[in-house]
């Protein structure tokens, strides 16, 4: 088969998903992988300042290594690097070990469930090379318990001393003679409603186990698992520290929820115990920050005039040196010190607490993320998770006996961000920092100190100053779920991208990010739209399926844009057509809500929306507008025998659903009009999709590759028979379930080209005049054809008036790739090497202005794009 080299570039965004941990190497100085809970590993190249992705070589057949849990590195070996990593539902796990920075990788299985995108994701160290014995490992599983291995994770052996099930991270002391273990505590739960103990230590290498102290706990009224987790933890030359929380009243996540996997933390706790010259651990030492006044972030210090340590406003200078301009050791609280105590004196928190069972106060927040500076003795830092007015970060030069707070929200600390939609003015006004699970001080520059949230990473190299500048440092990472891409086949605007999340992006360059995904007209985003429509006559009207913002500041529905995506509009929602689909749309103006998907026509007056029900999109709850979007009625969609399958069977009634029963007996099962008729008319599908040429005419595509024409704007649909031979295929599911790609061809009226997996790649043509339908498979039996785009067919050539290439991600002749073909499907040009892979892929669609250019949407990487070699290397 003939190949192209092309190269792969990002279309920035940047960041945009959680990761969900840092690693150093503590003896190689520069050295530094961060993991995320969809987009596998990153490694930062501190020359370049820009992360690196370790899974560009992952394909569409095995996606395990793009859901990290853990990584572990040896101190012995700068170059090695493990990495677990898998999906629970497609077992084993996952082991990836790497000699070369993860440039290579070879592979052994998991025994035990392994998802780094599940409870627990955002916890500490699982995974860690044994101090004395650079073959052994530790694996502190999600819910299968602790386990080991003697040969660098060929094999492995589960630890049964240790009853605990659920855990968060194992640890151990630097001289290898103290194990510790982290818990959910679901396993030895003391009651329905009260987890078991949460920190076990051994001092015989995991041949016995015993309760290390923690601090008191009891059920919370409301909390329906209470009970401290321990997250994470840190250690320095004396100290072992660790965080806590608890599992709050509002957590989503009802499975053993445990850190900010539920939504909602109540409380949490931060401690230490002493490293004795005995090899023992001491007595716990409670070292919780005080509870800062809620709203204004202010330390009940912050009169105060100078930071304990800071040697003016630009110092660099370390904890420990005590030059002429130095104002204290870590140790000691100056006359000037910024710095608070422990315990919460008077005044010091006005924010909520409240009481467990057993009196123990409560705060509103949890702690999560805990670093300890091995070059800056007594520099120590942890993190909020889950506080509601904003998170906060709290800085400590003594060991954790006073504290400050140096970043909350954006009232303390201060906020430089990089990347555009990232700024307040976008996010409603607010930091959209969030899920700070985790933060790291560079061993070998205790002035240097990163964070992660549930939007990216972000960096401060001044932590020794008094005020701390924090800066989003994405490079590289793009780690974005990209759902439909779409290429304008005329203006300035190259691509619209549909992604999880962020919502939705029009970019008008390439190599740039955009100023702001989509957003209301006070900068408040939509998120997680499903898809788009534009027209081919005027791009620049836009139609859009987003899910309203976790805040509410803006709600699901459909927006519309009459600019090319600069600005959009809500439009009404359109209330009062039936008891269930108010239901819906009231649901859909929850946060969070999937809004459907849609079609508009060439003349962008007729609008057809298909209302999600969650990722289903059911036949009888399919609205009309002829207006633009200003008012909507009911579409009437009729099955072979003219029955109305557009009606929910409470409407219809028994007679009705009894009748479509008969209809489908009568039918046959082997048929195309069986298919049409099932028995429950709930699960009757119903995807909508325009044509791209008469404003008259829409298509309908159902859950069993049912078929139905509208010839009035789609105010009614009659199902159409498809010729013998058609396959299987559902379009009924939206979101990531959504397992085919359908496109409409410009320039031609009902023409459409179909993706459809193990079934092939197929063209489908209603003919208005003769009301026929042709059907034909492009592809040979046994290639597998997974997303597919369209593209201008010739450099200089016509999008509209001539054919079109086709790309695709697609396994031919049993080799996996992207491919374009310029000749119906006849021959193939394979587009990549095994190192151009990316993981998932979601969609894949053809540049319509740029020959040889398409565009690929990940579940993983972002969106890039790529181009032929040749040519990129000769523009540059």
């Amino acid at each position: 088969m003939q190949q192209e080299a092309y190269q792969y570039r990002n279309l920035p965004i940047p960041g945009g998903g959680y990761v969900t941990g840092f690693i150093f190497h503590e003896t190689a100085p520069g050295v530094m992988y961060c993991r995320t809970d969809i987009g596998g590993v990153y490694r930062f190249d501190a020359e370049r300042k820009r992360w690196t992705s370790l899974i560009d070589h992952v394909t569409m057949d095995d996606l395990r290594e793009t859901f990290p849990i853990a990584m572990a590195l040896d101190a012995r070996h700068p170059g090695r690097l493990y990495i677990a990593s898998g999906i629970w539902s497609e077992p084993p796990g996952r082991l990836a070990v790497s000699e070369d920075y993860g440039e290579h990788f070879y592979y052994y299985d998991m025994p035990m469930r392994v998802h780094g995108n599940l409870n627990g994701r955002g916890t500490g160290y699982r995974l860690i090379v044994d101090r004395k014995d650079e073959n052994r490992l530790y694996f502190a599983s999600q819910a299968d318990g602790l386990w080991q291995s003697s040969d660098r994770g060929a094999t492995w052996e589960k630890l049964f001393t240790l009853e605990e099930q659920y855990l968060t991270f194992v640890g151990q002391t630097t001289d290898g003679n103290v194990l510790f273990v982290g818990t959910a505590g679901v396993t030895t739960a003391r009651s329905e409603r009260l987890r078991g103990k949460s920190l076990y230590v051994s001092y015989d290498a995991g041949v016995t186990f015993e309760e290390l102290e923690q601090p008191g706990d009891g059920e919370i009224e409301g909390v329906r698992m209470a009970g401290l987790v321990a997250q994470r933890y840190a250690m320095d030359e004396r100290y072992l520290y660790v965080s806590f929380s608890v599992m709050g009243q509002n957590a989503y996540v009802l499975e053993h929820g445990y850190s900010c996997d539920g939504g909602s933390v109540i409380g949490g706790k931060v401690v230490r115990y002493l490293l004795q010259k005995d090899g023992t651990l001491g007595r716990m030492e409670e070292i919780t920050p005080p509870c800062p006044p809620m709203g204004n972030g202010i330390n009940p210090s912050d009169s105060n005039a100078a930071a304990p340590n800071s040697a003016g406003e630009n110092s660099v200078a370390t904890p420990n040196n005590a030059g002429e301009n130095s104002a204290a050791t870590p140790n000691s609280a100056s006359e000037n010190s910024a710095a608070v105590p422990n315990s919460a004196g008077e005044n010091t928190c006005a924010r909520t607490t409240y009481q467990d069972e057993n009196g123990n106060s409560v705060i509103d927040y949890g702690f999560s993320g805990i670093a300890a500076a091995t070059a800056a003795p007594g520099l120590l830092v942890v993190s909020s998770i889950s506080k509601e007015d904003g998170d906060s970060i709290f800085r400590s030069r003594d060991y954790g006996d006073t504290w400050e707070e140096i970043l909350y929200d954006l009232k303390k600390g201060k906020m430089e961000f990089r990347t555009s939609y990232m700024r307040p003015e976008y996010n409603g006004g607010h930091n959209l920092i969030h899920w700070l699970t985790d933060l790291k001080i560079n061993p070998f520059v205790p002035e240097e100190m990163w964070f992660n949230t549930g939007t990216g990473v972000f960096r401060c190299e001044n932590l020794l100053d008094r005020e701390v500048v924090f800066s989003d440092w994405c490079d590289g990472i793009e780690e974005t779920v990209h759902l439909n891409l779409y290429s304008p086949p005329k203006g300035g605007v190259k691509l619209i991208d549909i992604l999880g999340d962020l919502g939705g992006f029009v970019f008008r360059k390439l190599d740039e990010p955009c100023r702001n995904s989509f957003d209301d007209a006070d900068g408040n985003r939509y998120i997680t739209c499903i898809n788009a429509d534009f027209s081919d006559e005027n791009p620049d009207v836009i139609v859009v399926t987003p899910r309203g913002n976790w805040t509410g500041r803006t709600k699901g529905g459909l927006i519309r844009s009459e600019d090319g995506g600069e600005t959009f509009r809500r439009l009404p929602m359109p209330f009062g057509i039936s008891e269930k689909i108010d239901r819906a749309l009231h649901l859909i103006e929850q946060p969070n809500v999937n809004s459907g998907w849609v079609a508009m026509s060439p003349d962008c007056k007729n609008l057809v929306w298909s209302v999600a029900e969650n990722i289903f999109l059911p036949a009888d709850m399919v609205l009309v507008s002829g207006d633009g979007g200003e008012h909507f009625c009911r579409v009437k969609i009729y099955d072979f025998s003219k029955r109305l399958v557009s009606q929910s069977p409470e409407e219809a009634g028994e007679e009705g659903k009894a009748g479509a029963e008969d209809s489908g007996r009568k039918a046959g099962a082997g048929d195309n009009e069986g298919k049409a008729c099932a028995a429950d008319v709930r699960r009757l599908g119903f995807k909508v999709f325009s044509d791209r040429m008469d404003s008259q005419l829409f298509y309908g595509f159902g859950a069993h590759f049912e078929f139905y024409v509208s010839r009035d704007g789609g105010q009614t649909f009659y199902q159409r028979e498809l010729p013998k031979g058609a396959p299987e295929a559902d379009f009924s599911l939206i979101d990531c379930a959504n397992k085919t790609e359908v496109r409409g061809e410009c320039g031609k009226q009902g023409v459409f080209y179909l993706a459809l997996k193990e079934r092939g790649l197929w063209k489908l043509h209603y003919e208005k005049e003769t009301d026929a339908v042709t059907l034909v498979k492009l592809s040979r039996e046994g290639d597998v054809f997974y997303r597919m785009g369209l593209g201008v067919i010739r450099q200089g050539g016509s999008y509209y008036d001539e054919d079109k290439a086709i790309y695709t991600a697609a396994s031919i002749d049993g080799v996996y790739g992207f491919y374009r073909s310029t000749d119906e499907g006849k021959n193939f040009v394979r587009l990549n090497t095994d190192r151009q892979m990316y993981g998932e892929i979601n969609s894949l669609e053809g540049d319509s202005q740029e020959y040889g250019r398409f565009y690929i949407a990940t579940g993983s990487r972002g969106v890039l794009y790529g181009e032929p070699a040749a040519e990129v290397a000769a523009r540059e």
